[in-house]
Formats: structure tokens, C-alpha cells, sequence
């Protein structure tokens, strides 16, 4: 049967259930704006009520606990999404790098550098006995190497950043394994009682969403609160224990999970773009420019090697017996054929004399060998396209190509990913307007709840009268 006392305990109790949910909605409030920060509830439940021979009595209300309100569907759908996300930015980022390096159309770049070289072969044809003629060709060769020289060093800058920023990916990966260890390893006591630690959980969250940035994880969670990170179908974290990765190689390096010896096969994330680009993209930008550079070398060198050089004497070292083989003389040096290393020979670096424009024996008017040069703009043996200008069009078109595809495929992924984490939120985040009525509504209960008390001190000061 009730009685004051139980009215007093039963409005106590409510004011203390709705003291902790006004709390919780403080709490939501102040952290309204905290990345990452889950919506929490509290959860409130009728106590067990009082079972006397007169009926069955309500004892009041209680807090069962303090919930989240993060959808792990959601979430993980969101992460997925995100990993993809991150993973195309991160290739659409390197490859808009590569493209800057070649700078293309550019009245500074290779295709200008080069036109610029057959030009200078043109005007030693148009006067071929002028020294000044020569000495243009000379600085114009020598700055067409150092373009060269140039680009693939930017090239190499941009492999070795990337390298770097692996390197740092994998140590990173590591750092948060650890830590969303150590908070697997808090959780666990804290929700031993059966509560759930809400703030933990958030941090945790944070924690494999910043991974799930870098790589592609899959989560399960436990009944004892902890959680399981896969990778690849295989633990990174399970409860408070973790798996480190490690990193091996140079030129292409491999992430392996520590004392494995099968390379991890990533399918997003950004670490996976940084490999991909140091596996496939920059090799492949490095090898058809140095493809270019050895074929321009080898077709300057066939025909300047046929000509005859001012410098080399009236014979030189021509076989007069074999007749007319040039004067040998290399134009650039055959010994430095790549982009990186790419020069004038000797020869020519010193004496710009030692130039040819003919291919006759002491044949001062004679142009064909320049000729024969300039016209490699258009017509040349040793390109496989026939075409230096048209090889070196060819190698932008593709780095061109690849980063239009990378922007526009991380431009779908960025909108699918924002949609995802517009839900999650949506779920999960904390609404301002929807708190502050929740706020109300519990102000307006504890306010209730002393009323009712209130109301017992009046019974109680009536009974006492009575007595009196």
C-alpha cells in the first residue's frame, strides 16, 4: 500500500533520473560541435514495482544506462565509403602532381624546348658556316638536356615524397592499432557492469576512422563492448592486442603484416594509391620520358656522327679508301642516355666549332646533316611513333588521361561518401533544437517531481494536525 514515504522516494527517484538526463542533454550540447561525438540517451525505466497483498505498486523511475546512438551499420558504411573516398583523393592529388611536373602547354616546357632545338638546326642549315649559328645550337641542345634533367628529377622528388608519406602511412597504421588497443583494453572493465561507456566508444570510433582513411577495415563488435578491426579478412586488432605492419623495399615498396611474408593487396584507402602510384604511374611516367630522351640522343647522334665537323681538319677521320663516314663527332653523349642524366658530349659542350652542318669532306656550305636533324621534328627514325614531338604529346596525353580519370572517379566517391556521412550524422549527431526540447521536457518533469514532494509535505502536515 503506498504511503508518504513512498510518494517522497518515488519523486525522489524521478528527480534524479531527470537530473541525469538533463546532464546527458547538457552533454550532448556542449559537445554538439566535437568531431566524431555520438548523440547519447539516457535510458529511463520504470523500477520494479511493489507487490503487496493490496496490489501491485509503482516504485518510480530509473536510469538503466547511458546509450549511443551510432548506427554501426552506418558507420561502417560510412567508412567504406570514406576509405574509397580518401583513396581516389589521394591518387587524383599525386597524378595533378605528376602533371604539374611536366607543365604542359607550356611555353617553358619540353615540347617548347624542343622546338626551340630544331628551330636553332633550322637557322645552322639556313647559314651553315655561321659560328653564332652554331653556338645557338650548341646552348639550345645544352638546355634541352638540362630539361631534361629537369623533369626527371622532379620526377624522382615526387617518388621519394611519396615514399616518405608511405613510410609515414605505415607508421601511423601502427600508432592507431595500438591505441585503439589500449582503448579496447578500457572499455572492457567500464562496461563489465553491463553500462555502456559511451565517450570510450567515441573515442574509439575516431580512432578506426582515421584508419579506415588509410586503409580499407572491416569492424565487428563484441558483447563485452570491445571491438575486432579487420584487414584484409584478418585481425589488425582483436580486444586489446594488435598487429603492426611493416614496410620493405625501395624502389616499389611492400606492406606486409608483421612476420608475414605475403604482401598485403589493398583495395582503397590512401596508402593504397601512394603504392599504386609508386608501382605503376611514375615508373611508367620515368620510363617513356627516358624512352624519349635515349631516342632523341641515339637520332641527333646518328646523323651528327655522319657529318663533318670544322674542327675535325680537312681529313678528319674520314677513310678515303671507304669513303665518306663522318667525322664521329657525338653531339651528346651516348654514355648519359637517360632523362636524369642526359648532357652534351664532351666535344661540343667545349667547342660549339665542332658542329656539323654538312656531310661533305671540308664542305663549309654544305647543310644536309642540319637539315637532316631539323627535319627530326617531324620525321624520326629512332621514336617508336616516328615522331619526337608526337611521342612526347603521346607520354602527356596518358599522364593527362589518368589524372582526368583519377579526378573524376574521386569526385563520385567524395559525393558518395558525404552522402554517407550526412546519414551517419543525421543518426548520430547531436541537433541543437531536438536537445533543447529534450531539455525542456526534462526540466518540466524534475520541476513535476517537486511538486509532488511538495504535495507529500502537504499530506504530511495534514496528518499531522490531525494528531495534534
Amino acid at each position: 500500500m503506498g504511503s508518504i514515504e513512498s510518494i517522497l522516494s518515488i519523486a525522489r527517484t524521478a528527480m534524479l533520473a531527470q537530473q541525469t538526463a538533463i546532464d546527458t542533454t547538457g552533454h550532448n550540447i556542449a559537445n554538439a560541435t566535437t568531431p566524431g561525438y555520438t548523440r547519447q540517451t539516457a535510458v529511463l525505466s520504470a523500477l520494479d514495482p511493489l507487490r503487496t497483498p493490496s496490489g501491485v505498486f509503482g516504485r518510480g523511475v530509473g536510469v538503466v544506462d547511458v546509450r549511443s546512438a551510432r548506427d554501426a551499420q552506418l558507420a561502417q558504411n560510412a567508412r567504406t565509403t570514406g576509405t574509397a573516398a580518401e583513396g581516389t583523393a589521394a591518387r587524383r592529388d599525386l597524378l595533378a602532381q605528376v602533371e604539374s611536373v611536366f607543365g604542359e602547354p607550356s611555353d617553358t616546357g619540353l615540347l617548347a624546348g624542343m622546338d626551340a632545338f630544331w628551330n636553332a638546326w633550322s637557322d645552322l642549315a639556313n647559314a651553315p658556316a655561321d659560328h653564332t649559328a652554331r653556338v645557338t645550337v650548341q646552348r639550345r641542345g645544352d638546355a634541352l638536356a638540362r630539361q631534361f634533367n629537369t623533369v626527371a628529377n622532379q620526377l624522382l622528388t615526387l617518388s621519394d615524397d611519396t615514399r616518405t608519406a608511405v613510410a609515414q602511412d605505415v607508421r601511423r597504421i601502427n600508432e592507431l592499432v595500438t591505441q585503439i588497443a589500449a582503448t579496447n583494453d578500457q572499455i572492457l572493465p567500464a562496461e563489465s557492469g553491463g553500462h555502456q561507456a559511451s565517450d570510450l566508444r567515441d573515442a574509439r570510433d575516431r580512432l578506426i576512422d582515421e584508419l579506415s582513411t588509410l586503409v580499407p577495415v572491416t569492424v565487428m563488435d563484441r558483447p563485452d563492448g570491445t571491438d575486432v578491426v579487420l584487414l584484409n579478412g584478418m585481425p589488425l586488432v582483436d580486444g586489446n592486442s594488435g598487429k603492426a605492419l611493416t614496410l620493405s623495399g625501395t624502389l616499389s615498396p611492400v606492406v606486409r603484416f608483421n612476420g608475414s611474408a605475403t604482401p598485403l593487396r589493398l583495395s582503397g584507402g590512401a596508402l593504397q594509391a601512394r603504392l599504386e602510384i609508386l608501382a605503376t604511374d611514375l615508373p611508367q611516367a620515368q620510363a617513356n620520358l627516358d624512352q624519349l630522351a635515349s631516342g632523341l640522343i641515339s637520332g641527333v647522334n646518328a646523323l651528327h656522327t655522319s657529318g663533318w665537323s670544322p674542327t675535325a681538319g680537312v681529313a678528319g677521320n674520314w677513310d678515303p679508301l671507304a669513303g665518306p663516314t663522318g667525322s664521329g663527332v657525338l653531339f651528346f653523349d651516348p654514355t648519359a642516355a637517360t632523362a636524369r642524366t642526359m648532357r652534351l658530349s664532351g666535344t661540343v659542350a667545349t667547342d660549339a666549332a665542332s658542329i656539323a652542318s654538312g656531310d661533305a669532306l671540308d664542305g663549309t656550305g654544305n647543310n644536309r646533316i642540319a637539315l637532316a636533324i631539323s627535319a627530326l621534328r617531324t620525321t624520326a627514325p629512332t621514336s617508336p611513333v616516328g615522331s619526337f614531338a608526337s611521342e612526347y604529346q603521346a607520354l602527356i596525353a596518358q599522364v593527362a588521361g589518368a589524372a582526368n580519370a583519377a579526378t573524376a572517379e574521386a569526385s563520385v566517391n567524395s559525393s558518395l561518401a558525404s552522402h554517407a556521412k550526412t546519414r551517419l550524422q543525421s543518426a548520430a549527431g547531436v541537433s541543437t533544437d531536438e536537445e533543447l526540447v529534450a531539455l525542456i521536457r526534462h526540466q518540466q518533469a524534475y520541476a513535476a517531481s517537486t511538486r509532488v514532494i511538495e504535495t507529500a509535505r502537504a499530506l504530511y502536515d495534514a496528518l499531522m494536525s490531525i494528531s495534534r
